[in-house]
């Protein structure tokens, strides 16, 4: 097999041992439901049984009845009518049982010659705690009302705090239920189960069809502007303070992202991150064509007042022995791939308030250093001279016979400063916020200043509606000194036949600026609509189908729930004819949970 997928495999195995060697949380014991009927109901997170009922509890408890009821939000469940409990020795009859999970109590009525209610600790029902009384609402079912189940099933294994397993399932696509030989629910409050290493997509409809407490996987059914239709897979590992998660997207497409993000926290002050994503170029799984890879490792450690993390990355442009004739313009050319590097070091504080003024303030500070043995492109004047054949020479070429003018090593260092206010309420329901971040990053042979302000107003209306004006300027310097003109010399675009002579005044110094406004409004939790505007003024100015941002922008966004399970997002923008386009090329319609 091809390098590649050796590479994602081990980087896997790595993420698969790594949870399993943070994972501390004990096991939940598991619930076992069977039934002639079985159906979750996700606008409600109940579990609804009817029929033959059996459940299956740890210890060897069975209890069986005629309905069941679970609420997976208050953890406890219900079975009713003819109900039988047997736990070893013990065989009791009775007319309902209430099992408060989080609390280890069972509430229980007998049928004997005289009413009564028998309380259970810890599981023991040996010994009953007879006539205790009982919450009011330890025998209460749901009212179902209209809803609609999402999952229909037969028998499901439940951990009430992490997941439910419905075997066999047929799932409520909103059109109707499709059949599926299992079907795994997620619910863990876990944050690190639910990470995602998918790209963006209008539609996805997961299947996940494996899983437990600490694992998930899935197919993904989906569909974007560029790819339309296709499948991917996804595939989770989590702990409490680590997770992996690997992806193959699209992987019915030639053209397939291998995806691997892991985190580990190895203490209560230290934290690792990484992802790395293989790009290959290839017919199913057969050997690629084209196959490169990235990976981002990042180090984040926690101090007193601040913290430091190091991030690195690491390119690797082709991953095959022999890349195709035509990925040099020069078929002659000895391949030699290159493994560009860049190594980040930042101290950062936290937010600190200025005295008793309404400002705050943080600072970072840290160094930069990047490598690239074909030269390292767009930080100094191009060469004048010829081309050279050793690496470490200013003037050696890139493979197309370009010269980059640096060497393959850099150093830069950076210190910034950023401030801000908090909201300051003006009159009624009125607010304004207002922050400042000012960046310098320096090395032989420029610096680069970058100024970022932005001002807003907002202002409520009641708790449905809200409008906001904000004004965002943006200065970007990048300086040579006396080679400023070596570095920017005069250059006069000519696009479709028409010349942009304005451009010529650029000599490195940017400033882009934005006024926004906008209106929201949510009526209720289904349906939300918001519109806002924009006008852009940079220097330098816009070029059509070469250049910059459209001048002037509107979007519109609409949100509305059509299913309890299901919420439809429909935006578009409209640009006012820039580049001879009015309308966005696409509605962007997105199907939500």
């Amino acid at each position: 097999m091809n390098r590649p997928p050796r590479l994602l495999t081990s980087l896997l195995i790595a993420g698969v041992i790594l949870c399993a060697v943070r994972t501390q949380a004990r096991a939940e014991d598991l619930i076992r439901l069977s039934a002639d009927q079985v159906q979750f109901y996700y606008d409600r997170f109940l579990i609804e049984a009817d029929g033959n009922v059996k459940v299956n509890l740890a210890g060897g408890v069975h209890v069986s009845g005629d309905t069941f009821s679970m609420d997976l939000r208050l953890h406890r469940f219900l079975v009713a009518g003819n109900v039988t409990v047997t736990d070893g020795a013990q065989n009791l009859h009775g007319a309902a049982l209430a099992d408060f999970l989080s609390f280890r109590r069972i509430y229980f009525v007998p049928v004997s010659d005289q009413p009564d209610r028998w309380t259970y600790l810890d599981n023991d029902f040996a010994h009953p705690e007879k006539g205790r009384e009982m919450p009011g609402d330890a025998f209460f079912f749901p009212d179902l009302g209209k809803s609609r189940p999402y999952i229909r099933s037969q028998s499901a294994v439940i951990s009430p705090s992490n997941y439910a397993t419905f075997r066999p399932a047929s799932v409520d696509t909103g059109l109707g239920y499709l059949p599926a030989p299992v079907y795994v629910l997620n619910f863990s409050n876990n944050p690190n189960i639910a990470q995602n290493s998918l790209s963006g997509a209008n539609f996805d409809a997961p299947y996940p069809f494996a899983g437990n407490q600490n694992s998930l996987s899935a197919v993904h059914f989906r569909y974007d502007n560029y790819n339309k239709t296709y499948f991917s897979f996804e595939q989770h590992f989590a702990s409490d303070k680590a997770y992996a998660v690997f992806s193959v997207n699209p992987a019915t497409k030639p053209s397939k992202f291998w995806n691997l993000l892991t985190s580990d926290r190895l203490g209560t002050q230290t934290q690792i991150q990484t992802f790395t994503q293989l790009h290959t170029f290839q017919s199913g799984l057969s050997m690629p064509v084209e196959s490169s890879q990235y990976t981002n490792v990042t180090l984040t450690q926690a101090l007193r007042r601040s913290y430091l993390q190091l991030s690195g990355n690491f390119y690797n442009q082709s991953l095959l022995d022999e890349p195709p004739l035509l990925y040099f313009h020069d078929p002659s050319h000895t391949f030699n791939a290159a493994h560009p590097v860049n190594m980040q070091l930042t101290l950062t504080s936290f937010d600190q308030r200025l005295g008793h003024l309404p400002l705050y303030e943080r600072f970072r500070i840290g160094g930069l250093y990047i490598h690239d043995i074909y030269g390292i492109q767009g930080y100094a004047a191009p060469s004048t001279g010829g081309c050279s054949s050793d690496p470490n020479n200013p003037s050696f070429c890139n493979p197309s016979g370009q010269p980059y003018g640096v060497g393959r090593d850099l150093w830069q260092n950076l210190f910034g400063l950023t401030l801000y206010t908090p909201s300051f309420k003006l009159g009624h329901d009125a607010f304004f916020n207002g922050i400042f971040d000012k960046q310098r990053t320096w090395g032989p042979p420029h610096y680069v200043d970058t100024t970022h302000s932005t001002f807003s107003l907002s202002k409520l209306y009641g708790t449905h509606a809200v409008s906001y004006l904000q004004y965002d300027v943006r200065n970007v310097s990048d300086i040579y000194g006396r080679n400023q003109l070596l570095a920017y010399p005069p250059y006069v675009p000519i696009v479709n036949g028409s010349a942009y002579p304005g451009f010529a005044a650029f000599r490195g110094l940017a400033t882009y600026r934005t006024l926004t406004g906008g209106f929201a409004f949510t009526p209720n939790p289904d349906f939300a609509f918001a519109l806002f505007a924009r006008k852009h003024t940079d220097f330098p100015a816009s070029i059509p189908f070469y250049y910059g941002t459209p001048p002037y922008d509107i979007s519109a966004d609409l949100r509305v729930r059509v299913a309890p399970h299901t919420t439809l997002d429909i935006s578009r923008t409209y640009y006012f004819n820039f580049a001879n386009e009015r309308w966005s090329p696409y509605f962007q319609i997105q199907v939500l949970p």
